[in-house]
């Protein structure tokens, strides 16, 4: 599933609901992302709620609006960061918040976790 995929679940929602709960009864996780620079990217479950979507999409966030801010603080954040190390980056979002994350290179896909 990808971003677009969880913006048009988003829509479907009914008020009492909330988007990650609903994508994990799904078994919708990961949300991936088809970088150029990172290539493939998988943002888990954690990742996901510390992005906060039902706000963001709430707040007319669209799906590529969400990509892009993802990818531009991976893309900061790798500019200061060895290539082996864990990826820490910060995704802001004006008044609806900041959320903090990191990514891990694993064998042929990156993760993208919610930041301790």
């Amino acid at each position: 599933m990808n971003l677009t995929e969880a913006r048009s679940a988003y829509n479907t929602l009914s008020t009492r609901e909330n988007l990650a709960d609903v994508l994990a009864a799904r078994g919708s996780w990961p949300i991936e992302l088809d970088t150029t620079a990172f290539g493939n990217v998988a943002l888990s479950q954690c990742a996901l709620r510390a992005l906060g979507l039902d706000n963001l999409f709430s707040g007319r966030y669209q799906a590529a609006d969400v990509e892009a801010a993802i990818v531009s603080a991976m893309l900061d954040a790798a500019e200061v960061t060895a290539d082996e190390d864990d990826l820490f980056f910060a995704v802001s979002f004006g008044r609806l918040g900041t959320a903090r994350l990191f990514a891990r290179q694993m064998a042929d896909y990156v993760q993208v976790f919610a930041a301790p």
